[in-house]
């Protein structure tokens, strides 16, 4: 017994090391942002439905445009939803706006078009072909500053895209150099947009080093009301950027969330922050929500064909990817070395009950009445062990009624010990008659039958509240079976048909459940059949079918 409890007690000491988590490492804040976006991470089918039903809407508004301009102004919108998700569909809708726009004639409408055209162009890793779109538009003069904002913005994200592929490395150069030329006329060109000035200022600050000065720029902005969604995704992964440069790399896990977040709730699948925030995570341990966030941000990826996500993602990919299989090795050796902690426990527990064995057979004629009974109480638990399976089997099975039956079976045990303390006292005194009396009085062992049916009588009622009304709902109006003889408790009637309902139809294991006789249980099930509402063949199939969701609905229907 001494054996067995230090085992236990060692059990409970190494349980911990198997779900142990770097999360404790993790802000309060940076937990409860990574919860958010598992969260949206699971509702990946209504977000994507929404999508559609907003596509839907717009497309369903065409036949009642009368202009080209407003024609243009939703095949805009279409546009937009279609633009970083659907990748095949953005670039049809960016054709159609641009013939749209010439048809009009008017050069803001053209010039809308050819930008949406080029921004798409570039995320597929198309330069050259945004080279050729861009120079075919008329900016020759009459610019807004919008305009040139985002005439800036598509040649610098052009020639950015160009330094990335590039493998020379004086190109590379080059291209960066006329990207940052861009960059500074494109910030010149957004000081009438407070938003887009933004934007170009954190770069700016952020390429100079200055990152105290562009997290107060960027956390200014964020605390403003009515903030696009997608404009405030933007706006916390450059703050995300910002911390992960200046070595915050927390406070970094923490933006990358929530950016990522309003990415996936837009949704957009050219994103950077899931896939960014996936490397992050896996440097500080979490590996297999690492693995997570890079594949739902690599499916993403390919979808929308991004190179500059693919080339980021295809470097952290396969080590995630290593990572997590090693990760999966370690936990299924885990739970080896824990099954083989458990395998320790059951032969410590059965070398104790062989001990336990051994010291009732010294005990002569009564010692061997208390070992008969013992056996019949195994049985019994045995069979109760079989129902308990059955159960879980059908996922019907709650923790409290496994904690009732230790409860029950220590019950057991306890009574034995008792029942052999006082056959001992008994046996002190030489007094045979006296243990010869006890052992022929029935009164154990009807009391502890007595309180087994009790036990199963209130277990089965709490799986199956409603039994007695499905069952009568089964039967014909005038032949239906009483109710419980009292709260808690069934008729014998009653526990023929909830063995059945449990899978035990053999008559002879009813019999000697209940201890009544099999013509008993025979008349018991024949008298049932005979009360069938519809065909009597199919009777016990139902009962072995109550409780279950496709008897419930038909039974509700």
């Amino acid at each position: 017994m001494k054996l067995f409890i230090r085992l236990f007690f060692c059990f409970f000491i190494y349980l911990p090391f198997l779900s142990c988590s770097r999360q404790d490492n993790f802000s309060e804040e940076l937990q409860k942002a990574l919860k958010n976006l598992d969260q949206t991470l699971a509702l990946r089918a209504e977000i994507d439905a929404m999508k559609q039903d907003r596509i839907t809407d717009f497309k369903s508004q065409l036949s009642y445009v009368s202009n080209e301009r407003e024609l243009y102004q939703i095949y805009d919108h279409i546009f937009g939803e279609y633009n970083k998700y659907n990748v095949d569909s953005a670039i049809v809708y960016a054709g159609i706006k641009m013939d749209c726009a010439y048809n009009s004639g008017e050069k803001d409408l053209i010039l809308d078009a050819v930008f949406d055209m080029v921004e798409r162009y570039t995320l597929s890793g198309m330069h050259y072909g945004a080279i050729r779109i861009i120079g075919q538009a008329d900016t020759s003069a009459g610019l807004s500053l919008w305009e040139r904002h985002r005439y800036n913005l598509a040649q610098q994200s052009i020639y950015e895209g160009l330094a990335q592929t590039a493998q020379d490395p004086r190109l590379k150069k080059e291209y960066l150099e006329t990207g940052k030329k861009y960059r500074n006329r494109r910030q010149e060109a957004s000081e009438q947009d407070w938003l887009s000035y933004t934007f170009v200022s954190a770069e700016a600050l952020m390429e100079k080093g200055a990152f105290a000065k562009a997290q107060e720029l960027l956390s200014a902005t964020l605390e403003s009301d009515h903030l696009p969604q997608q404009d405030r995704a933007i706006l916390n992964y450059l703050l995300a950027t910002c911390y992960e440069r200046s070595g915050e790399k927390n406070k970094a896990m923490l933006y990358y969330a929530i950016s990522a977040d309003d990415d996936l709730r837009a949704p957009i699948k050219e994103h950077r922050s899931l896939g960014i925030l996936s490397t992050l995570l896996y440097e500080n341990g979490e590996v297999d929500r690492a693995h997570q966030y890079i594949n739902r941000a690599f499916e993403d990826a390919v979808s929308v064909n991004s190179r500059p996500s693919l080339d980021y993602i295809s470097g952290s990919l396969p080590v995630i990817t290593t990572a997590y299989e090693e990760l999966v090795y370690e936990k299924n050796k885990r739970q080896r070395e824990l099954l083989m902690i458990l395998g320790v426990l059951l032969i410590a527990l059965v070398t104790t009950m062989l001990l336990v064995f051994q010291d009732r057979r010294k005990i002569s004629e009564a010692s061997k009445e208390i070992k008969k009974n013992n056996m019949d109480i195994q049985r019994i638990n045995a069979r109760l062990e079989r129902y308990i399976v059955r159960l879980n089997d059908a996922n019907m099975v709650k923790e409290k009624y496994l904690g009732r039956y230790i409860d029950l079976f220590s019950s057991h045990i306890n009574s034995l010990e008792i029942y052999r303390s006082m056959l001992r006292g008994i046996a002190k005194t030489r007094d045979f008659s006296e243990i010869t009396a006890a052992l022929k009085s029935d009164d154990f062992i009807d009391a502890e039958r007595k309180r087994f049916y009790e036990s199963f009588d209130s277990t089965f009622l709490g799986l199956y509240p409603d039994f007695v009304q499905h069952l009568n709902r089964l039967l014909k109006p005038d032949q239906q079976v009483s109710p419980a003889q009292k709260d808690g408790m069934l008729t014998t009637e009653l526990r023929v048909f909830a063995l059945i309902r449990l899978g035990i139809t053999d008559s002879t294991q009813i019999a000697g459940f209940l201890k009544k006789s099999v013509s008993t249980v025979y008349n018991y099930r024949v008298k049932l059949r005979n009360a069938a509402l519809n065909d009597r063949e199919d009777l016990e199939k139902n009962i072995m079918s109550i409780g279950k969701p496709v008897l419930q609905s038909s039974i509700i229907s």
